[in-house]
């Protein structure tokens, strides 16, 4: 039994994160377009969704794991699962509960993404923040000051 990989390809908006899944098996990989952009590309994957919030695409993660016809799922992007986690905490909770909503669906994701049976090929955008340290360093964008307890193998910087 083959051990699945999650990678993580993070760089800046247009600078090819997404065109870089162009010439996966438009049969077997799983694509799940997040940010609800078009494809630099044309689209010929029989598995394809573009979920209308965070909650369809977890289920939409859950489906394609399940699936046998799909071997890799491609989850573009984690910013903007993130972005649509926050929009929905604060439509729906008020003070500190938004930020425990949010942690709170961080955490599931990762723990989905750890235990994920197929190979998942994931984007996010990047930042520059200060550490506590004081050093400047590129992290995974997220919003609010969270340690995003990403346990995830980076194949690419992409800047």
């Amino acid at each position: 039994m083959n051990i699945p990989y999650q990678f993580l390809i993070v760089g800046s908006s247009g600078r090819g994160k997404t065109y870089s899944f162009r010439s996966m098996n438009p049969k077997t990989c799983g694509f799940i377009n997040v940010e609800g952009k078009p494809l630099p590309f044309i689209n010929k994957f029989e598995h394809y969704s573009s979920p209308n919030n965070w909650k369809d695409t977890y289920n939409k993660l859950i489906e394609f794991a399940k699936d046998p016809n799909i071997t890799e799922v491609v989850f573009d992007s984690f910013s903007a699962y993130m972005d649509s986690v926050l929009n929905s905490a604060r439509e729906t909770k008020k003070g500190f509960d938004i930020w425990n909503m949010y942690n709170e669906e961080i955490g599931k994701l990762m723990f989905l993404i750890k235990k994920y049976p197929k190979d998942i090929f994931l984007t996010a955008h990047y930042e520059w923040v200060q550490s506590e340290e004081g050093a400047i360093e590129k992290r995974v964008k997220v919003k609010g000051d969270i340690i995003c307890p990403c346990k995830i193998g980076l194949i690419a910087g992409i800047s």
